[in-house]
């Protein structure tokens, strides 16, 4: 899916295919978390960045009528909907702060929400 328009003007094609591809990310994690975790998602989309597609192992981590999806779902219309400032800082990347990514060597993080840091660029 190649979505580059601006993301207030999302259609229900691009939602349900963010919604499944962050629904096994956004599970367990707090309001904060999820938000910030989709406003890393927008800020890249919106710098023209690619998205590292998230594959979902198990049909049921993609169902369109799980309560993760409908929460993910949920939290991209809030968001993307201007709901709540971006936490992040304008960051586009992210990851657990329990793993140590080869591309995140050297980088400053420019916030730790929940369980993630975030970085720009």
């Amino acid at each position: 899916m190649n979505i580059k328009h601006h993301f207030s003007k999302l259609d229900i094609f691009e939602v349900n295919y963010l919604a499944k591809m962050l629904q096994p990310t956004l599970k367990d994690e707090s309001n904060d978390s999820q938000a910030a975790i989709v406003w890393s998602i927008r800020n890249r989309l919106e710098t023209g960045l690619p998205l590292v597609e998230i594959v979902c192992a198990l049909p049921a981590q993609c169902s369109s009528t799980s309560s993760e999806f409908v929460t993910a779902a949920g939290m991209i219309a809030y968001v993307f909907g201007d709901g709540c400032p971006d936490p992040t800082s304008g960051a586009t990347c992210f990851h657990r702060h329990d793993d140590h990514p080869p591309w995140a060597t050297g980088l400053e993080p420019s916030a730790l929400i929940g369980s993630y840091f975030f970085y720009r660029g």
